[in-house]
């Protein structure tokens, strides 16, 4: 089965899965900080979400997406 995908589609699923990402990374983002005493690599999951979330969001944004 052979399927065409044109640019608009391609670019339709890069936003459905970024945005899925995103939606992802902020509720990880909030379930670590709801903890009180963070081990070590919990602690390095947070900051490198928290880093890596704005960036999802401008690759969101050229994509045509509106957070």
């Amino acid at each position: 089965m052979y399927i065409e995908i044109d640019d608009e589609i391609a670019d339709k699923i890069v936003l459905i899965n970024l945005k899925d990402c995103i939606d992802y990374i902020k509720k990880d983002i909030e379930n670590l900080n709801r903890i009180i005493k963070r081990e070590k690599y919990q602690d390095k999951d947070l900051s490198y979400n928290q880093e890596l979330l704005p960036h999802l969001e401008a690759v969101y944004d050229y994509f045509g997406g509106n957070l």
